[in-house]
């Protein structure tokens, strides 16, 4: 108001007024001033853009889509909105629609970077296989098909039966997940430019993920990743793209600790050093945490934050009343009336009640937050809060964790256990890189002690979202035990963050095999031939053979002919063949 106060006619900030408008949805005053735009030119288009930038930062891609359309209408030669408009039905998934704007746009401007990387992206689409059940329909490089392609449909199936139980909102058509094997292409998918640091992003009824192939240097959970953007579609949709920023971040954090308790993300340490410093940032500055940190940890920190803030009104009001406030935002409520209206609080009443809960919580961690340096700096190039945890601090927990590596070095385990394990007496859920689980399990290897190392590893993963190699380890443990199930689950696990590792997926079809769950076993006979075994025609033969087992005699057929292309004399192979043929007769 105060730009339009010394320029009243200046099209920018009359957009930025009417974006206001539009998004809380005061028709009469939106309406009023794009009157007054349009009295001062009547062909404005530049109007419209900005209303459909500002609007894709609100998640209002729909809204967008139509105000470039009205830029479009207004100025033919505008070749920005055409890129605009056409990365907007990209991100609705129309995407043949949005290829043909996106190249109108790119002839009018061939300097159009934008338009130029995400036209590409279409073109790589050709490479790119299309799988479907019965909610879901997948976008997935041909090259990871074999592999994700069924892990990812199942998890999205799961995600959507316990999701649609508890959230009020169904598609009207199929969600559709995108999953790329190049985090550059993932990130041109979000924004048109390389360089995004996401993991996921949800437009609405479609979302995007890496794969782990996406991340080669980096631990990564595509599971969660999946499900915490499943989650957004349920916000999304049931506030037709109204929740805060805050809100739904946070409720996505909080539905991946409901669906495992290992997700659950391990930020109390950060969380509670920010509070003891007065740096959580307050309802109604939290977005902020978001766009504008003031130091590198504060983003993953306020996402763990929104998280608590979800925690506590499930437990504090019931869960109903998270998707009764989501039903609000969709109505046009800003967030003191929705608060008022399900909570009958104002959001500062119920913050000042979630800060007693939570300086109540941070006592049990008081032998860990003791003697801290300060946490968190505000240069780039500063020490992380874990790097400061393990090199600065002097408290109980450290200084057991430390002394207990020293004396694993020197190979004095009897006291270098009783270290670790005082470590996790006084912190249990430290999972970063050095843990005390890490440790013990070393010990109990070199002892030979399969008992505790299984209870060790067992216990690590029921707080880690990673740890594949310790989920294989106790997976072969389980298995030769002779507990199929569990060595089923821990392989299963591993495949999570790890999901091309060769012999998993052929311990895995084995498993399924013995137990005869033969639609599995081919899920994985499928994966093993994609992930090119040195044996291709031992492979292929598996394949049909537990093709034959699930009565897809037809399909077996084909498999064993490959087998057999490539060794003409693999007996086991020709017998399985007129079994084949046999049938068919």
């Amino acid at each position: 108001m105060r730009a339009l106060e010394v320029n009243p006619s200046y099209e920018q900030s009359l957009a930025n007024l009417a974006t206001v408008y539009h998004l809380r949805n005061e028709r009469e005053s939106y309406n009023q001033t794009e009157l007054k735009i349009l009295g001062i030119n009547p062909a404005s288009s530049d109007f419209y853009t900005t209303l459909a930038e500002n609007c894709i930062g609100r998640f209002r891609y729909q809204d967008a889509v139509n105000f470039c359309y009205k830029a479009i209408s207004n100025d033919w030669k505008n070749w920005h909105a055409y890129g605009l408009l056409g990365a907007n039905l990209l991100r609705i998934g129309k995407v043949e629609e949005a290829r043909r704007f996106l190249e109108r746009g790119f002839r009018g401007d061939p300097f159009n970077l934008f338009a130029r990387n995400t036209l590409e992206l279409i073109d790589e689409y050709e490479n790119f296989n299309t799988l479907q059940s019965e909610h879901f329909e997948l976008l997935i490089h041909n090259s990871e098909s074999a592999v994700l392609g069924q892990p990812i449909l199942t998890l999205a199936e799961e995600c959507y039966d316990s999701l649609s139980t508890r959230y009020p909102y169904t598609p009207v058509a199929r969600i559709k997940i995108e999953a790329y094997n190049d985090h550059d292409d993932f990130a041109v998918r979000i924004s048109g430019l390389p360089g995004i640091s996401l993991l996921g992003v949800c437009f609405g009824d479609v979302l995007a993920i890496d794969t782990p192939k996406a991340q080669p240097h980096n631990e990564y959970n595509w599971a969660r990743t999946l499900w915490h953007e499943l989650a957004h579609v349920m916000a999304v949709g049931i506030s037709d793209h109204r929740v805060p920023r805050w809100y739904t971040e946070g409720l996505s954090v909080y539905e991946e600790m409901l669906a495992r308790p290992e997700w659950r993300r391990k930020m109390d340490l950060e969380l509670f050093a920010a509070l003891d410093q007065d740096l959580l940032l307050p309802i109604e500055d939290i977005n902020q945490g978001f766009t504008r940190p003031k130091f590198p940890e504060q983003i993953m920190l306020t996402y763990y934050q929104s998280a608590k803030w979800m925690e506590f009104i499930a437990e504090r009001y019931g869960f109903n009343a998270i998707t009764e406030m989501l039903v609000e935002f969709g109505k046009g409520q800003d967030l003191e009336s929705a608060f008022q209206t399900v909570l009958n609080q104002t959001p500062k009443d119920v913050e000042k009640l979630l800060l007693d809960v939570l300086k109540s919580e941070r006592d049990q961690y008081g032998a860990v937050l003791s003697n801290l340096p300060p946490m968190f700096g505000i240069q780039k190039d500063e020490q992380s809060f874990s790097e400061k945890l393990l090199g600065k601090s002097a408290n109980p927990f450290f200084e057991n964790l430390k002394k207990g590596f020293e004396l694993l070095k020197d190979g004095d385990l009897d006291e270098a256990e009783e270290k670790f394990l005082k470590a996790i007496e006084i912190y249990p859920s430290f999972t970063h890189g050095g843990n005390a689980y890490q440790g013990l399990a070393k010990i109990y290897r070199e002892r030979g002690e399969k008992a505790k190392l299984r209870d060790i590893l067992k216990r690590y993963l029921s707080i880690t979202e990673y740890g594949a190699e310790e989920a294989r380890e106790l997976a072969k443990l389980y298995d030769d035990e002779g507990n199929p199930a569990l060595s089923e689950y821990y392989f299963e696990r591993s495949m999570q963050v790890e999901p091309y590792d060769l012999n998993t997926h052929m311990r895995l079809a084995e498993l399924y095999k013995a137990q005869e769950e033969f639609s599995s076993e081919i899920d994985e006979r499928r994966a093993i031939l994609a992930l090119n075994p040195l044996d291709e025609s031992n492979a292929h033969f598996q394949l049909a053979l537990s093709l034959y087992n699930r009565g897809r005699k037809l399909d077996a057929k084909r498999e064993v002919l490959k087998s057999l292309e490539i060794a003409p004399g693999f007996r086991e192979a020709q017998k399985l063949l007129l079994k084949c043929v046999e049938v068919q007769d």
